[in-house]
């Protein structure tokens, strides 16, 4: 079983905007944490009658789940993913994550 380092990132406010809506950024904390990966699971989205596709994964980790509150996103090697869902459990703590900005078209054109 292979287990991989990611780091951890928290949404930081950074200002104000012209209209006075606060600004975010998603900032590195100091934590990294071990993770094993586990198979994508490809879930097709209908948006505006386009088939699309976006990568999914879960993630477990041995970690404390206390270390996850407040993250928002998790980089493994140079994949940023953006945190949907914390699911801790007894042993393990699985982490359901979103690839961000990665979407796969569903249907094949051919170019003859």
């Amino acid at each position: 079983m292979k287990w991989f380092e990611a780091q951890l990132f928290q949404r930081t406010q950074t200002g104000i905007d012209a209209v006075r809506n606060p600004t975010y950024k998603d900032c590195a904390t100091d934590v990294n944490i071990l993770i094993r990966l586990a198979p994508y699971v490809p879930q097709h989205h209908a948006v505006d009658g386009n088939g699309l596709d976006v990568v999914e994964r879960t993630y477990l980790t041995k970690a404390n789940p206390v270390i996850l509150n407040g993250v928002t996103a998790l980089k493994v090697g140079d994949v940023l993913y953006d945190i949907t869902n914390i699911m801790p459990s007894d042993h393990l703590t699985a982490i359901r994550v979103k690839e961000r900005g990665k979407w796969r078209s569903s249907s094949k054109t051919s170019t003859t």
